[in-house]
């Protein structure tokens, strides 16, 4: 079986966040801008395997990439019983005690801090402070600015304005249901958080077909 080629560690992002159907919208959307700027986007839930190998897989997905955005939206109190997730501020020490204590290669990481409101991380992992954040509201539009923005700091050339990223994946969303169709799918099979590997075939192919034709013009 031949092996998945991946981007090298220099065009890597680890991208830690929530995997909930309330998220999927602003995952769809981090992800899509991560490859429209000419990155590729590594998820623990398209690529650790089973169970009893999760964290070692976790630390060597994490090694893999230059670059780590960590959402920590959802570390916080809904009441109940319902605990606050722990799984992203614990990624972020892991990338964290890579870019400190890793491989040389590691010395190089960068990684952006993403929450929904202003502030609110001080509160919950204050001994952040320091590392780059930036808050998106909970809306698309901020969270594409957010993640082009910090990724156009650390490259040359700079790829496309946030502008031109959001137009992009307009006319992705809109051609979806057809690019669905061609490959026996239906956007509702697309909607579930558990078909987000399908999802993501589909938008980094199109992104592949865009930049061909520009390439090419």
């Amino acid at each position: 079986m031949s092996r998945v080629r991946r981007a090298p560690f220099s065009r890597s992002v680890f991208v830690n966040c929530p995997y909930d159907d309330e998220y999927l919208p602003l995952l769809q959307a981090l992800v899509f801008t991560v490859h429209a700027c000419g990155f590729e986007a590594r998820l623990a839930m398209l690529e650790v395997g089973p169970q009893h190998l999760r964290l070692d897989a976790l630390v060597d997905l994490v090694k893999a990439c230059q670059f780590g955005i960590h959402d920590l939206s959802r570390v916080q109190w809904t009441g109940g019983d319902r605990l606050p997730r722990f799984n992203m501020p614990f990624e972020l020490g892991l990338a964290y005690g890579a870019l400190r204590f890793g491989a040389r290669r590691c010395r190089g990481m960068r990684l952006l801090v993403l929450e929904a409101e202003a502030y609110r991380h001080q509160k919950t992992l204050s001994d952040i402070a320091g590392l780059d954040g930036k808050v998106h509201g909970n809306m698309e539009e901020k969270l594409i600015g957010c993640v082009r923005d910090f990724l156009a700091a650390h490259i040359d050339p700079r790829p496309v304005g946030p502008t031109r990223v959001r137009s992009l994946y307009d006319q992705f969303r809109t051609e979806l249901p057809s690019l669905a169709t061609r490959k026996g799918l239906t956007l509702d099979e697309l909607t579930p958080l558990n078909r987000f590997a399908d999802w993501y075939a589909l938008a980094t192919a199109w992104l592949r077909q865009q930049a061909s034709g520009a390439s090419g013009s």
